[in-house]
């Protein structure tokens, strides 16, 4: 979760950042390849991150097991899943939330195309954004078992805080 809300936020920053380089909104083709940029190296870093951090916490687990039973645990289902669990939850943790963050960029997508101007684009991006982090909020009440709508708020009010740093720095 806290993947897709980083990525979420990334892309905040370029539709604000680019927006503020340029009087008015920025062409489509060039957000949505900058914007899929963000996520692929969203979706390898965080894969990269999540294996290593995950592979390390197993191989302590495996040594402090083989310390307790006295004996190598070499070629068995534990020393299988020490190598197996990293990259599982390395792909999942890098690429679900790559993949999430993509959905604000449906609108430049559709720009790109020629269906929706730039303009349309931007603001549709941005509120993708706002209802994404909205979206992860409700999820975080859900799994807190409070209150989905403070929060879902809550996240776009990080988002919303961004977003006036963001516009504070461009006016700088």
């Amino acid at each position: 979760m806290t993947n897709a809300f980083d990525g979420n936020l990334s892309i905040l920053g370029l539709l604000l950042g680019s927006r503020a380089v340029r009087d008015g909104a920025p062409e489509a083709s060039l957000l949505l390849a900058a914007g899929l940029g963000i996520c692929g190296a969203l979706a390898i870093s965080q894969s990269a991150g999540n294996i290593l951090t995950e592979r390390a916490e197993r191989v302590r687990h495996l040594k402090e097991l083989e310390d307790s039973m006295l004996r190598s645990l070499n070629d068995t289902i534990h020393e299988d899943a020490a190598v197996a669990a990293p990259l599982i939850a390395g792909f999942i943790g890098g690429t679900l939330p790559a993949a999430y963050t993509t959905l604000t960029l449906i609108p430049y997508m559709l720009g790109y195309l020629g269906l929706i101007g730039s303009e349309q684009a931007f603001w549709f991006s941005v509120g993708g954004v706002l209802l994404s982090v909205f979206f992860l909020g409700v999820l975080l009440g859900t799994i807190s078992r409070t209150s989905l709508l403070l929060a879902g708020l809550k996240m776009v009010a990080v988002g919303a805080l961004t977003a006036a740093l963001l516009f504070l720095v461009g006016v700088l």
